[in-house]
């Protein structure tokens, strides 16, 4: 049975007619192209391919059993092509030594390579959170839809918005961390945070044993201090700052706390009253 990013992925592939004059004979057609001659994606959202070793040694033994997907080439390439899916196989198989690979040439406007690319190593489990957002932030980039993508890729539009809100983080910190074992409600957690900079320091702790506890300090101190800048607009409406209260000022009362103000302000009304920055 297929799945729902299987049939998204087919419908993609597909959806080009007007740029294919038979799909199902293109579908079919596999040519032998030379490594030479195809090029990594610069937009794929595989950031890194890791280890081709084994696969490698496994195509020199079997050879490739599953053809590559590639579009012409444009720009410096032109009259080559890039590659849509199979980029571990391309490096593998020049790894292997051989000079050809089995291809089947498409027609993608620049939207659907990106969502082919995503789906395909969605699928294969390939991606880190972060690739995807990257990935998902490109679709969006290129005039797709929160719902379109939604559509396209199979996630629901809550995830979508949930995945893209990642490259709001540090990228720098958040490649420190991803090697740890991390699910995506704890990613989640870090935007009970408004404060960037709170948030990017908690990041930091995320996948740890110290995360939960980096988390409730940061929230605990970010509350604090909105509570001050809460009791300083309150105060600003009953009292007039001042940077030091002593007893030359002519002011009817210097009041401490927002709670005193209140009172006062009862006590002395019509009086003027003052606090200091550090009330």
């Amino acid at each position: 049975m297929e799945t729902t990013n299987q049939n998204n992925l087919d419908k993609i592939i597909s959806q080009d007619t007007e740029k294919i004059n038979n799909d199902e004979q293109t579908k079919s057609e596999i040519v032998y192209i030379e490594v030479d001659k195809l090029h990594p994606h610069d937009a794929n959202p595989r950031k890194n391919i890791g280890d081709v070793t084994e696969l490698a040694d496994s195509i020199k033994k079997n050879g490739i059993l599953q053809n590559l997907t590639v579009v012409p080439a444009t720009g410096y390439w032109y009259g080559e092509y890039t590659v849509i899916i199979g980029h571990r196989r391309l490096a593998a198989a020049k790894q292997a030594g051989l000079k050809t690979v089995p291809c089947v040439i498409r027609e993608m406007g620049p939207k659907e390579q990106i969502a082919t690319m995503l789906l395909e190593n969605m699928q294969r489990s390939d991606l880190t959170v972060y690739e995807q957002a990257q990935g998902i932030q490109m679709m969006l980039d290129l005039g797709e839809t929160v719902e379109t993508v939604a559509e396209k890729t199979g996630f629901s539009e809550s995830t979508v918005r949930r995945r893209t809100r990642l490259l709001k983080l540090d990228s720098d910190v958040f490649k420190e961390t991803e090697g740890r074992q991390i699910t995506m409600s704890e990613y989640d957690k870090l935007f009970e945070i408004n404060d960037e900079e709170l948030r990017n320091k908690v990041l930091d702790s995320i996948g740890t044993k110290n995360f939960n506890d980096e988390l409730s300090k940061a929230k605990q101190k970010e509350k604090s201090i909105a509570d001050k800048q809460k009791m300083i607009e309150i105060l600003n409406q009953i009292a007039i700052q001042v940077e030091k209260a002593d007893s030359t000022m002519k002011y009817e009362r210097y009041v401490y706390s927002v709670k005193e103000a209140m009172k006062c302000k009862n006590q002395y009304a019509g009086k003027e009253l003052c606090y200091t920055k550090n009330s």
